[in-house]
């Protein structure tokens, strides 16, 4: 029982501990993280790890080595931030696989890819042919950009002289059958104006809707629980 314990301790500090590093070391997503990025978070997640297990030893002596991880990580972050240079060493530099719509054949083989893994790449971005496409980089996190041929590129509003006000970040006005009032007082809209949308829509109450969004033009998006629904 002892021992149990003990282990649910460890896992508990583990858990925080790792917490902690990852809040103070920043947010990023596991598909923007670069390959020092990578490397720091094995180190980490393997200290952890072990001092969760290793029962010879309390788990506080394994917490200067997570510090001194978190420290370094911090510094080269800063280094990256200062340097161009030390940038480039840390994280390298993104590689040009397609120019001007022709394969170079010396960066892909830089990057350890076939013409097959690229294909496959740009059909992950819903592009099938090769002859739309006029720059490809991968970038240092292994992502892909690509640019399209000018003739198969979006046409934009801007493109057709079309001019639309900004819309500015929709507010969630109604969640799981409430009203979130700071969203509301954020907004320029009232509380009737809210009531009257939904008597339009033929809805009874907030209590009825499970997502409220409205953006600045005054567009609201209503999602109704299911039960609401089906009636």
């Amino acid at each position: 029982m002892e021992h149990i314990f003990d282990l649910l301790l460890r896992g508990i500090l583990a858990y925080f501990s790792l917490l902690i590093l990852t809040r103070i070391m920043g947010k990023r997503e596991l598909s923007n993280m670069n390959f020092s990025d990578f490397v720091v978070g094995i180190t980490i997640g393997s200290i952890a790890a072990t001092g969760a297990v290793d029962h010879n030893q309390p788990f506080t002596n394994y917490i200067p080595a997570l510090v001194i991880i978190l420290v370094l990580e911090i510094l080269f972050s800063y280094l990256s931030m200062k340097f161009d240079k030390f940038r480039l060493l840390n994280n390298g530099e993104p590689i040009i696989l397609m120019e001007n719509g022709r394969i170079l054949e010396q960066n892909l083989r830089k990057a350890r890819l076939n013409v097959e893994e690229l294909a496959s790449q740009l059909r992950l971005q819903s592009i099938f042919s090769f002859q739309d496409v006029e720059t490809v980089l991968i970038e240092q996190n292994g992502g892909f950009s690509v640019q399209l041929k000018p003739s198969h590129q979006a046409v934009t509003m801007e493109a057709m002289s079309i001019v639309k006000s900004r819309s500015g970040l929709p507010r969630l006005l109604i969640k799981d059958g409430k009203l979130v009032e700071k969203e509301l007082t954020a907004s320029s809209f009232t509380l009737d104006w809210v009531h009257q949308q939904l008597s339009i829509r033929n809805i009874a109450s907030i209590s009825d809707v499970m997502l409220g969004q409205i953006d600045r033009s005054g567009f609201i998006y209503l999602d109704l629980y299911e039960k609401e629904q089906t009636t």
